[in-house]
């Protein structure tokens, strides 16, 4: 349906610029790179500890939660 409407093209082609230059960056630039595996691999152990606790518990947490 939107590949359709003729006026919304130019609107996605500077996102695609914008996506392109982020990705060149990244691929040139090493320190780009480190930083973001170190948020990538922080967030994915995030996710294995809030799976294992949910699934240790059978899925119940541990601890008082208070609703307010």
């Amino acid at each position: 349906m939107i590949g359709s409407i003729p006026s919304i093209g130019p609107l996605r082609d500077p996102g695609r610029l914008y996506k392109t230059e982020y990705i060149l960056g990244y691929i040139d630039d090493p320190l780009l790179r480190e930083t973001v595996e170190g948020i990538l691999t922080r967030v994915e152990h995030a996710n294995r500890f809030a799976k294992a606790v949910v699934l240790g518990n059978n899925g119940q947490f541990g601890w008082a939660i208070y609703h307010e």
